[in-house]
């Protein structure tokens, strides 16, 4: 037989199991088989219609756990610079979406959002498709005739749109300021989870006078019986005043704060970061019962920072500075340059990016121990070692709620321990009294409560190293950067998208 035949018929093979009356579980290597057969030429198109034909078919029926498990395969696997996924499958998706997702039960709509989110399968085409589901149903509450919106959703349907990378790209205008008009019973029934959920949600989307006019003024009946009850909050309680609290600003000029807005949210709030900064500094990892209980009681915020309007008293509380000037230019310069080559549906635009360079020196023969003038450093856990320097530099698995994330890798750490590796034998009890210099770090991201620690651990070690560490935000920048300069670039032909275990440098070339 011809190889081109044999070809053709390998083709048909894959068709197979998507004439089936229901889809099974994806059968081993077939996304391999595709991306082989892609590589030689085979024209794939009909058989990728199937694909995403029979995917959407899995959602009309509501089976989204079965297309997650397609997904997981066809994002694992690579064909030249992007993944099976989008060699022609996700466009076809959308489209097969666009005419059934009206019909779809909206638990459905919210379980995919956050299944295409999670499994990094989201594209911006794609993900307007899903959003505009989703604000037809928010807009159209209570019109006669519009689809049915289960207000007990609104927290989980705005906090997967809010995590996504392409929020400026398909947020349509009004949504969240309809949102927040239908959010009233929510607040009031809402358990306490979820309560925090949409106060995030609202934060992250809404500017300080907004968040104030449309969530806190109308519904301040609600909100104070919410956070009167303080044992009804539970150990929720810092999640939720970490949402009013960065939502309507540090400034009661700016965002117009009612009357009982400083007692009830600004000075528990306050208090909070009072028993954080607390745990950093005099308990840390070494002290007041230990690695375990350290990592407890910084997981037990259940929070993953303390918020941009927050991090720089914070800060300055743990006695971290802000690097100078100049060094801030730089860095913003080389982050922005490497964000443009940054596809926003790779799995590296939800990664933090940061800038460092150090100085560190010997104070006995004043010899030069370790020295960079700048390096960009992305989050990366995979390449730094779990237990690296770990009795040194403890981090925590710290994040919102019950999401949280490895943070052994994270930017600061990363750079930290760089300079850890340079140091060698001057990293011992002896050698560190007579290290000096400075360590500045420039980061995209709010720095972690788990960094924070890391950071003053790293004081602790080094007490003649001056740490000087910053966020890409206000007021150390003029204003907030556009949101491609934080996650990438948005592409229509996406590439460096595959979830395949190779460098960072493959992946992002």
């Amino acid at each position: 037989m011809p190889p081109e035949a044999l070809l053709g018929f390998a083709a048909s093979a894959l068709h197979a199991p998507l004439r089936l009356e229901s889809l099974p579980q994806p059968p081993a290597g077939y996304a391999e088989a595709l991306a082989s057969l892609s590589r030689r030429g085979v024209r794939l198109e009909g058989l990728f219609q199937d694909v995403a034909a029979a995917l959407a078919l899995c959602v009309s029926r509501g089976e989204t756990a079965l297309v997650e498990r397609w997904l997981r395969q066809l994002l694992y696997t690579r064909v030249g610079t992007c993944a099976v996924w989008d060699a022609g499958i996700a466009q076809e998706f959308e489209a097969q979406l666009k005419d059934i997702l009206q019909g779809v039960a909206l638990p459905v709509v919210v379980s995919l959002a956050k299944i295409l989110q999670d499994s990094r399968a989201h594209r911006v085409g794609l993900w307007r498709v899903v959003v505009d589901e989703l604000r037809s149903r928010i807009l159209g509450f209570g019109t006669l005739g519009a689809p049915c919106f289960d207000r007990d959703l609104l927290p989980q349907a705005l906090d997967v749109v809010r995590r996504s990378p392409f929020r400026a790209a398909t947020w349509p205008q009004g949504l969240a300021f309809a949102a927040a008009q239908c959010a009233g019973h929510s607040l009031e029934t809402a358990p306490s989870v979820e309560l925090a959920r949409l106060l995030h949600a609202f934060h992250r989307l809404l500017a300080p006078p907004q968040f104030v006019s449309l969530v806190v003024r109308p519904h301040t009946r609600v909100l104070q019986a919410r956070l009167a009850d303080a044992n009804q909050l539970g150990d929720l309680l810092p999640a939720v005043l970490h949402s009013l609290a960065n939502g309507g600003g540090r400034s009661a000029a700016e965002a117009r704060w009612p009357t009982w807005w400083r007692g009830v949210v600004i000075r528990p709030w306050a208090a909070q970061l009072r028993r954080l900064t607390a745990l950093l500094l005099d308990a840390g990892p070494v002290r007041g019962g230990g690695r375990a209980a350290y990592l407890r009681s910084l997981r037990g915020f259940r929070l993953s920072d303390v918020g941009e309007q927050w991090i720089l008293p914070v800060s300055r509380g743990l006695g971290l500075r802000a690097p100078p000037g100049r060094f801030v230019r730089t860095a913003l310069r080389s982050l922005l340059r490497r964000r443009r080559r940054v596809d926003a549906a790779s799995p590296w635009a939800q990664r933090a990016l940061g800038f460092a360079a150090w100085s560190l020196r010997s104070s006995v023969d004043g010899r030069a121990l370790s020295r960079s003038d700048g390096q960009l450093t992305f989050s990366v856990a995979k390449e730094v070692g779990l237990e690296e320097h770990a009795a040194d530099l403890l981090s925590a698995d710290v994040g919102f709620l019950d999401k949280t994330y490895r943070r052994h890798g994270d930017v600061e750490r990363a750079v930290l321990l760089s300079i850890l590796r340079d140091l060698g034998e001057h990293a011992g009890a002896e050698g560190r009294r007579h290290v000096t210099g400075n360590v500045d770090i420039f980061v995209d991201r709010v720095t972690c409560i788990s960094c924070l620690g890391v950071l003053v651990q790293f004081r602790r070690l080094l007490p003649r190293v001056c740490v000087r560490v910053a966020c890409a935000l206000p007021p150390l920048l003029s204003r907030h950067l556009g949101y491609s300069r934080y996650f990438g670039v948005a592409r229509a032909s996406p590439r460096d998208t595959s979830l395949a275990p190779v460098s960072a440098f493959e992946w992002d070339p």
